[in-house]
């Protein structure tokens, strides 16, 4: 759905929440360094890095809708997210687990063989971390901690639950009619919600990273394994709307314990 129809925000506010987006991310930027691979690349390979940048735009657009106060001067906001996106980029092999490492440079070296530049295919690879971004800052924010402790533990957390597929999942899940999409973006949405709660609960033992989820898990370990297990089974188990609403409630469920 556009985001008018997933938020009901008025076209003043999606065009604030676009902006913002734009600036966050470089998509003028990135969208320019797309358009010079004219020629150079497949024309389908070109149109789906083009779809990987809207995927962006619209969904982060709908994000800052919902998470940021717009009528607060943009320059201020691109600011605060700007500079998270620019840190975890910089620093995003380091703070990623291993095997979302390992996820992003094969997503790299798949475009660098199709001949995209080195970085410009770094940088499209990271798409789908980056987008994590704005709620690694929100989580900072909120708790006063390092954004790229907050960031490392956020992918800690999204490891430990196989958050990453479970999302990549549901928004592949097939949807009859618009109030099935609008469904599944309101579960998808509650599942970062909870990834929220939960990176901020593990950066609370005052640890980060891997080791702060080891010990904020051990200290409800039964809970823990049952959800983990229930997740992961529902992630593997080909999506559907209902499957990633049950998904959303457990690991709503597990932040309240």
């Amino acid at each position: 759905p556009r985001p008018a129809d997933q938020t009901g925000a008025h076209g003043q506010t999606i065009a604030a929440a676009y902006a913002a987006t734009r600036d966050t991310f470089d998509l003028i930027e990135l969208n320019a360094a797309v358009d010079a691979l004219d020629g150079r690349i497949a024309g389908a390979l070109q149109l789906r890095l083009y779809a990987d940048l809207q995927d962006l735009a619209m969904s982060r657009t709908v994000w800052f809708i919902r998470h940021v106060d717009l009528t607060k001067p943009l320059e201020r906001i691109v600011s605060r997210y700007r500079g998270g996106v620019s840190e975890i980029e910089r620093n995003l092999p380091p703070i990623l687990s291993p095997e979302a490492r390992a996820v992003w440079e094969q997503r790299a070296k798949v475009l660098t063989d199709q001949g995209v530049p080195q970085h410009l295919a770094e940088r499209i690879a990271a798409i789908p971390d980056l987008m994590a971004v704005p709620d690694i800052v929100l989580v900072a924010d909120r708790t006063g901690h390092d954004v790229l402790d907050v960031g490392a533990t956020h992918f800690a957390v999204e490891a430990a639950f196989r958050l990453g597929a479970l999302i990549s999942a549901a928004r592949e899940a097939p949807t009859i009619e618009h109030y099935d999409r609008l469904a599944l973006e309101r579960a998808i949405d509650g599942i970062a919600t909870s990834h929220r709660a939960l990176t901020s609960e593990a950066m609370a033992t005052g640890l980060q990273g891997a080791e702060a989820v080891r010990a904020w898990s051990e200290e409800r370990s039964a809970e823990v394994n049952r959800i983990r297990t229930a997740v992961e089974s529902i992630a593997a188990s080909g999506l559907t709307v209902s499957k990633a609403s049950v998904a959303a409630n457990l690991l709503g469920d597990l932040t309240r314990i």
